[in-house]
């Protein structure tokens, strides 16, 4: 199978979650199949980064075109989403790689990239690594196009805006704009893959006829295992810029953690994880560590007995709670942190509400056997649930369907 494989920024380094899982279905698919991965020459990227990308691959990169962000410019992005356009985050998007403006000088690179290789030896499949490029056309007139995405985007920023009065108050006028790219992202598209049931359903339900499949996350298991009996901590990761983590450990640091902190006088809540905004930073003090980027995340957890992930809004399967699954610990989590982690409370993960996150840590916190017993077989689920090798296999199965489909649009 000759595969085309389109992404946004460039899937290396690893280090975010959906780049993590994107660079390991590559691998997997990288492995059977010749792969072109196509993206932007993205600022955050080093030379060693796109080597390690056409180590796997075939490999090319376009301009990229940093967009003026100005408060003008901002207004003027709302004014146009308002009007029918993509949602402000979306225009950026689509600019920054040069598929809006007068000249449309992205859109001839982009599409002269594609077809000349594909003259050259025909792709089977077209597979886009990101929401905002199912708003562009396809070049390639027969071929698939398979696209990844987590959720409906109305539903997860809508849960975000829900913080700041300011937020508020603008998402009745911006919301139109998400649900017009929730329906336009899956209208020309053969194969819609996202990493949980929940976020499958939830896409049946916006457009019936729309083929969804799942491809669950995989994670790799730290050696050695923590032991919960060693520590007396509670441990959150994951990227402190994100405004759900942000809301999330704001939120269990001035509520179940100020009920905690009195009742385990030895213990801490440490946020692990890299670009701490101020607010996170801001809640550092004797009783809560804030790391910042860490070399070993697991390392880093060290002298944890408990993970939480006490999130309160987002979509798709969270990463971070598999990690601390696969690390040895058992983990206290609201629904919305458990989304497609098919774990039951003996796997090691305790689904609550937010008015019980406080009581379910602090049982373990007082019963370190028992959190010993559940953080062994935390790190058993996730071995025999969430394995890289057999996500990318079901993943490369379902491409092979959809490239011998055809296309269905």
């Amino acid at each position: 199978m000759r595969v085309l494989s389109v992404h946004g920024a460039p899937p290396f380094p690893p280090d975010h979650a959906l780049r993590l899982r994107s660079w390991r279905l590559l691998q997997g698919l990288a492995a059977a199949d010749e792969v072109t991965v196509l993206t932007w020459r993205y600022p955050e990227t080093t030379d060693a980064d796109y080597e390690a990308l056409g180590a796997v691959s075939e490999l090319v990169v376009l301009p990229f075109h940093p967009q003026p962000n100005g408060v003008a410019r901002r207004a003027a992005r709302q004014v146009r989403a308002i009007a029918g356009d993509h949602p402000p985050y979306v225009q950026v998007q689509l600019a920054e790689r040069g598929f809006r403006g007068k000249r449309g000088d992205g859109r001839r690179a982009f599409d002269d990239a594609v077809r000349s290789r594909h003259r050259r030896r025909p792709f089977d499949i077209v597979v886009l690594g990101e929401d905002a490029l199912a708003t562009i056309e396809s070049p390639l007139d027969g071929v698939p196009v398979a696209l990844h995405r987590l959720n409906v985007f109305e539903a997860l920023i809508g849960s975000l805006r829900r913080e700041h009065w300011y937020d508020r108050v603008r998402w009745p006028l911006e919301r139109p704009s998400w649900a017009r790219f929730d329906r336009r992202t899956l209208a020309h598209i053969d194969l819609t893959i996202t990493p949980t049931p929940e976020s499958a359903a939830a896409l049946r339900r916006l457009r019936p006829d729309a083929r969804v499949e799942v491809v669950e996350n995989g994670v790799e298991l730290p050696t050695p295992a923590l032991d919960p009996r060693a520590g007396a901590d509670v441990a959150f990761i994951g990227a402190m810029d994100y405004r759900a983590n942000i809301d999330a450990v704001r939120w269990f640091a001035s509520g179940p953690w100020a009920t905690l902190a009195s009742r385990f006088p030895d213990s801490r809540f440490r946020i692990v994880g890299r670009n701490p905004t101020a607010d996170v930073v801001g809640l550092g003090s004797p009783r809560v560590m804030v790391t910042g980027e860490v070399p070993d995340v697991s390392v880093a957890c060290a002298g944890a007995r408990v993970g939480v992930v006490p999130l309160r809004a987002g979509m798709g399967i969270k990463t971070k709670t598999l990690e601390l699954l696969a690390m040895g610990l058992p983990v206290v989590t609201t629904a919305v942190g458990a989304e497609g982690i098919d774990a039951q409370p003996s796997d090691g993960l305790i689904v609550a509400d937010e008015a019980g996150i406080a009581e379910e840590v602090a049982a373990l916190l007082d019963d370190p056997a028992r959190a010993a017993d559940l953080g062994a077989a935390a790190r058993r689920y996730v071995a025999r649930a969430h394995v890289w090798d057999a996500s990318a296999e079901h993943y490369r199965g379902l491409l092979l369907a959809t490239a011998a489909r055809g296309v269905r649009r």
